[in-house]
């Protein structure tokens, strides 16, 4: 009966084998559908969507539960296993006929029972048993592989919506339009004043509170509507307009334009000190920024010490030189 026995052991793992992979089989076809029906419903609600591994771990840890629990639960007994035995390797109900009368000792069963343990004690028995018995791909299996593609696509390539959104209405389009045409308008503006360098300055505070009003909507004093918007954008500007004249036409900015005139007339006619020929060239320009700093380390070059009586010389006359032009 040792014999019977192996073969019978090593068909029921076989048949356990098998019937794992294919419930495992059906139970990823029935998870990746919901999972592809998450995915559709994640891309239609965007409250309902989380990592993709999260659901993803989900199902695959219950099919694989539910497989292995039908493949280690009740199934074939013994003589259902040598039935199958028999069939497949063509016994003619030796192994089945021997299980059902292992404990009976007439001469009918010792005999029945010693060809049985014949017929399993063959050199090829185990192996034409594991042929037999070998698990095969499950029906179907390939639905699996089209479900993922299809879940990985839905997930990667449809785009989000929110089909419980409040649809825009014709107002809502035409106030976010208007928006947009304002800032655009306040942003040339701006950098129009930005080129000038005195207009930059003396409007910083004005551009700083113009560009706030701009970025945030509930400052243009709860605007509803787009005329609303649009008159609010009117005002802004409008006063933007009268702080520009009164710079422009102002004692200071014709002090400004004619002060650059005349320094326009300097002439450098080069001193040999690169700090001493950029401050002409700057004053000349009207670039104070620059003259500024050139000064600066003009200043910090005397004071430190460090040039010679013959430096020290050219640049007295070039300083005496641009003194008199000015």
């Amino acid at each position: 009966m040792n014999e019977i026995q192996t073969l019978i052991r090593l068909a029921t793992r076989r048949l356990t084998l098998a019937r794992f992979l294919e419930t495992l089989a059906g139970g990823a076809v029935v998870g990746l559908a919901a999972l592809l029906l998450w995915a559709l419903a994640t891309k239609a609600v965007p409250l309902l969507v989380t990592p993709w591994w999260v659901p993803a771990a989900i199902v695959a840890a219950v099919v694989t539960i539910i497989a292995i629990a039908r493949a280690l639960g009740p199934g074939r007994d013994r003589v259902s296993v040598a039935i199958a035995i028999d069939q497949r390797l063509g016994l003619d109900d030796r192994l089945s006929t021997a299980v059902q009368i292992a404990d009976r000792d007439d001469p009918f069963a010792i005999a029945a029972i010693a060809d049985a343990a014949s017929a399993a004690g063959r050199p090829d028995a185990s192996r034409r048993v594991a042929r037999a018995f070998q698990p095969s791909a499950p029906r179907g299996w390939w639905v699996s592989p089209m479900l993922l593609l299809f879940v990985v696509g839905v997930w990667t390539l449809v785009p989000q919506v929110d089909l419980f959104a409040d649809d825009p209405d014709a107002d809502d389009v035409v106030l976010a339009e208007t928006n947009r045409q304002v800032e655009s308008e306040v942003e040339e503006l701006i950098a129009i004043i930005d080129e000038n360098e005195m207009l930059a300055t003396e409007m910083e505070g004005t551009l700083d509170e113009l560009v706030n009003g701009t970025d945030d909507p509930s400052s243009l004093e709860d605007p509803q509507t787009p005329d609303e918007v649009r008159r609010e954008a009117i005002r802004q500007v409008t006063a933007l307009q009268d702080r520009l004249r009164e710079i422009l036409e102002g004692e200071d900015a014709r002090m400004d334009a004619t002060l650059r005139e005349s320094l326009a007339e300097l002439k450098n006619e080069g001193s040999g000190d690169a700090d001493a020929d950029e401050l002409a060239e700057a004053l000349a320009k009207g670039d104070f920024k620059q003259a500024k700093e050139a000064f600066e380390r003009l200043s910090e070059r005397m004071e430190s010490g460090d040039m010679s009586p013959a430096e020290a010389e050219a640049l007295k006359d070039a300083l005496e030189d641009l003194a008199r032009q000015l």
